[in-house]
């Protein structure tokens, strides 16, 4: 794709078709993964750290301005989890990391957290690894709903 302006355009019409937003991903879809050699040491490296102290920052200044707070952790297609390349499986063992730190970070901060990992387990949510289609929205919708309602509903007791 980043040699072909027509099949950035071709591609960008068959996502809109759709109706995906594309957004910066068309910019990511242009350049190859790292090779596998790559991938490994890069997974090795990765631990979270400064994705753990970012969120628990952002959950702070939140909190110290009043913000009701909410975590979601992200959805992942099953299907993806078998994948047995060294990108993917870096990647699908960050994605779960990520997701543990967000709870860990929602219970200690004493947030909500809505849990779209656990409640999103069948592959024909998704139209990929990470995006939901309609009956995944429709499940995502479930989820969040009551939790909002919740939290909305307490919000108009004050």
């Amino acid at each position: 794709m980043r040699k072909s302006y027509t099949l950035r355009v071709a591609g960008f019409l068959a996502m809109s078709v759709n109706k995906y937003l594309p957004g910066d991903l068309m910019t990511a879809m242009q350049y190859p993964h790292p090779d596998d050699d790559e991938s490994l040491r890069n997974a090795a490296q990765a631990t979270g750290k400064y994705f753990r102290r970012n969120l628990g920052t952002v959950v702070s200044l939140a909190k110290n301005i009043g913000a009701v707070t909410v975590l979601f952790t992200q959805p992942l297609n099953p299907d993806w989890e078998t994948v047995t390349t060294p990108f993917y499986r870096g990647s699908v063992a960050a994605h779960k990391r990520n997701n543990q730190i967000i709870r860990d970070i929602g219970k200690e901060a004493g947030v909500v957290v809505i849990d779209l990992y656990d409640g999103m387990r069948a592959r024909e949510l998704f139209v990929d690894a990470v995006h939901p289609n309609l009956r995944g929205e429709q499940q995502q919708a479930r989820l969040v709903y009551p939790e909002i309602s919740a939290l909305v509903a307490a919000l108009t007791r004050r």
